[in-house]
């Protein structure tokens, strides 16, 4: 994952007087040998270790830094930066960015620390009886530009209005994107006995409600291909789900499908966790499927995804 951080973010955060369980992170994510990530920075190193006082903050970050760009903060705000579906984080101080709101790509500054507390955290939300449907998955909402859902019974016979998919997206999906810039989402899945309805029809029935629904073009796929695991996967998190994602019915929770939700960030706790490797290859096993050509009733959609280059 690659992490870019510029010279003024680094000395806030280096010499906060204050400092908090989300400096602590942060800090833990820049420094740590066990991070594995790659640290983008804006000024040239070589430069920046003639002068005593920022050498000490660059060894900081000494055993994840690998290249310098001063030109990172201009090439971020155009659309062909986040073409790219590696996940990439902008720590900057003294230039505000909008490419959380425009790109879905991840932004904190020391003034709103606040905003790297999803890339921390690990939550566990419980589905039961008293929801309608998917607006808990609000508690996880984060900047992203893409998803991948897999599960078989995304479009079975009882969802008739796909219900479970819409709600899934209205709840993780960004408000506002720059315009003409394109949301990705590609569904797989298959349940042979119980999906009868024409897949095109089903696009169709999305493509009309994102047009409806939300300001920028969605790129939609779907696959007809089984997948046993039932996931979410964004820019950042895996989120992961026993009984699946389709358990709304008419508002109602379909009976015996209760079910703990789990969802988890590329970061948990200050590093690349070890659900990022896993993530890594179930999104490999999607790319594959991807790739596969396939008879004209088991795909619809260009299979383009951001996550799935």
């Amino acid at each position: 994952m690659k992490v870019y951080v510029n010279l003024a973010f680094l000395e806030n955060l280096f010499k906060a007087k204050e400092r908090t369980e989300r400096h602590f992170y942060i800090t833990k994510l820049l420094s740590s040998s066990q991070s594995a990530i790659e640290i983008i920075v804006d000024v040239d190193i070589e430069e920046v270790y003639k002068d005593p006082e920022k050498r000490i903050l660059y060894r900081k970050i000494a055993q994840n830094l690998t290249l310098s760009d001063p030109t990172f903060l201009i090439a971020c705000q155009e659309k062909s930066f986040h073409e790219s579906g590696e996940p990439k984080l902008f720590f900057v101080d003294g230039i505000p960015l909008t490419i959380d709101e425009q790109f879905g790509c991840f932004y904190a500054s020391t003034t709103c620390l606040e905003e790297a507390d999803f890339l921390f955290d690990a939550d566990e939300i419980r589905i039961d009886r008293s929801q309608r449907d998917w607006s808990s998955l609000k508690n996880v909402k984060h900047p992203c530009n893409a998803l991948v859902v897999t599960d078989n019974y995304l479009f079975s016979d009882k969802d008739t209005y796909l219900e479970n998919i819409k709600s899934i997206c209205e709840n993780l999906m960004p408000a506002t994107l720059a315009k003409g810039f394109k949301f990705d989402i590609t569904l797989i899945g298959y349940d042979a006995k119980n999906d009868f309805r024409s897949i095109h029809d089903q696009h169709k029935m999305l493509t009309d409600y994102f047009k409806i629904n939300f300001s920028y073009p969605i790129n939609l796929s779907i696959i007809r291909e089984s997948y046993h695991d039932r996931y979410i996967f964004t820019n950042y998190y895996r989120i992961a789900s026993g009984n699946g994602f389709a358990l709304f019915k008419n508002k109602r929770i379909l009976p015996g499908k209760d079910t703990t939700v789990h969802c988890k960030s590329l970061a948990h706790e200050g590093r690349l966790s070890s659900m990022n490797q896993t993530r890594l290859e179930e999104l490999q096993k999607c790319v594959a499927i991807n790739r596969t050509d396939r008879m004209p009733d088991k795909f619809a959609g260009d299979k383009q995804n951001r996550l799935l280059q």
